[in-house]
């Protein structure tokens, strides 16, 4: 109890009381006042006022010394009332707040939200990287990566968990679910994706995926593109693995190509192509306009230079794979045309002019001789067995020696990437 109320309680029961009035001890101690003084002065006085003060105080400590251990109990009392008091609004105060921090949420799946306007999944662990990867929601939009986080150490799947809650009072709090997801495939060509779908729905899919964790609402997609073969886990709210997929990817096979440039065949240039391996099929594309999908096929080259021919393999698991090779044409096609001729020569094929090509071919034709004098036709012919023989067909005789002339050759049906109109000079000799 404090010193102001216990000053209070004294005051209280003090003014409270009243001592009996005895009028012979009055008179007995007046007396025997007056005896010692001598009945008069002013020692008298004093002595009598000394004898009335004792008496009060004597009066006084009676009054206090039978009081005293009312009022002792009386605080006792008080002082045990205020502590129980005290100690009743700490156990208040401390229920409100256990109450108020059970009331919270105790579940931490705020930590892993997903923002609805911009499909974004956050997630407890810090961003280590950017990789490749994306997550797609149900209507096509694309929402951005979450984060990374280490593998977690290996322990046994669990089963997935349920709907749990902790109850205060009447109040219940409903925990998240998290299942194992869907994923498209588990043999993926190389530079192929993999989608994990969240087919929940009420669950949620946690989901670690080369180094990255996600969480994924019902109906996200998330979309990666591994290298390598990996292996996906799901994990629940605790990141313990309750479920994992392992992701093969085909090992690209690339065939072995033969080229074989520079060569005629019927009267055409021609390159040859052949692949080995094991794949399913083929496809060329000649960097000529020209294409073929036979495993061994044939290109003609027309013009001197350099050719990038692309080969498109597809093998048994259905992976495709891209290569190429190089090819170099030294020579521009002309028909294999000579440019001389000797009248004189006892050989037929040296002494009359037919391009070579076109005996070989047998393909629709027309040959022209042009004197560039006067740029007139002195002979022609559509037919390969009536060879120029260095007549002149406007007089019928033979043009004079060491001179030269302008040939031309109109094919009527040329082949893909050939050119139409073939042309030369060929020089008489005696």
């Amino acid at each position: 109890m404090k010193k102001d109320k216990l000053e209070q309680f004294f005051n209280q029961h003090l003014d409270q009381f009243e001592a009996p009035y005895d009028a012979g001890a009055w008179e007995n101690i007046s007396s025997q006042l007056d005896t010692a003084s001598g009945g008069s002065g002013a020692g008298s006085s004093i002595l009598k006022w000394s004898a009335i003060t004792i008496g009060t105080a004597a009066i006084i400590a009676g009054a206090v010394w039978f009081l005293l251990p009312a009022a002792e109990e009386t605080a006792a009392q008080h002082l045990q009332t205020e502590m129980a008091e005290n100690a009743a609004s700490k156990d208040i105060e401390t229920s409100t707040d256990q109450k108020t921090n059970d009331s919270a949420p105790i579940s931490n799946d705020s930590e892993h939200s997903t923002d609805a306007s911009s499909s974004t999944i956050h997630d407890q662990h810090p961003v280590a990287s950017d990789a490749a990867v994306r997550t797609v929601n149900s209507d096509g939009t694309t929402a951005r990566p979450t984060s990374s986080v280490q593998d977690p150490a290996a322990t046994p799947p669990t089963s997935a968990p349920v709907d749990r809650g902790t109850a205060q009072g009447s109040e219940t709090i409903q925990r998240k679910e998290f299942l194992p997801g869907a994923v498209s495939s588990t043999f993926i060509c190389s530079g192929e994706e993999v989608i994990i779908r969240n087919p929940h729905e009420k669950a949620y899919v946690r989901v670690l995926a080369e180094q990255r964790l996600y969480t994924l609402e019902p109906g996200i997609l998330l979309t990666i593109s591994p290298e390598t073969s990996t292996t996906i886990r799901f994990l629940d709210r605790k990141d313990e693995i309750i479920s994992s997929v392992e992701i093969q990817i085909a090992t690209p096979v690339l065939p072995t190509i033969d080229v074989d440039a520079n060569i005629y065949e019927d009267g055409l240039p021609v390159a040859k192509f052949r692949a080995y391996g094991d794949f399913k099929s083929i496809s060329w594309d000649f960097g000529n306009g020209q294409v073929s999908s036979a495993p061994s096929t044939t290109a003609h080259y027309f013009d001197k230079g350099v050719y990038t021919v692309n080969i498109s393999t597809t093998d048994i698991h259905g992976c495709t794979t891209q290569s190429q090779e190089q090819v170099e044409i030294f020579e521009k096609y002309n028909l294999l045309a000579t440019n001389s001729m000797r009248m004189n020569d006892a050989n037929l094929e040296t002494r009359t002019f037919m391009p070579f090509c076109l005996k070989e071919r047998q393909t629709p034709f027309s040959l022209t001789i042009i004197d560039p004098r006067d740029n007139a036709v002195i002979y022609t012919t559509k037919d390969f067995n009536k060879p120029w023989d260095g007549t002149d067909m406007r007089s019928g005789r033979l043009v004079s020696s060491n001179k030269t002339f302008i040939w031309q050759v109109q094919l009527e049906e040329p082949l893909p990437g050939e050119r139409g109109i073939y042309k030369g000079t060929i020089t008489v000799l005696e």
